[in-house]
């Protein structure tokens, strides 16, 4: 589905950010934009935007 689709975008609550699950949906290369509740850790952000991903806030 990711692969087939003009844009990415997640939505995630703030709490699921930084955590490791056995699940993945995409990597961070295949996501256009995140909305979520609260600013990721500095690492994590860095990390978002090396792969170009948008975060939105709201």
């Amino acid at each position: 589905m990711v692969k087939a689709a003009r844009q990415v975008v997640v939505l995630a609550d703030s709490s699921k950010l930084g955590t490791e699950t056995l699940v993945r949906f995409a990597t961070l290369e295949e996501i256009d934009t995140l909305v979520t509740t609260a600013a990721p850790s500095p690492e994590l952000e860095a990390a978002l935007a090396a792969a170009g991903v948008e975060v939105v806030l709201a």
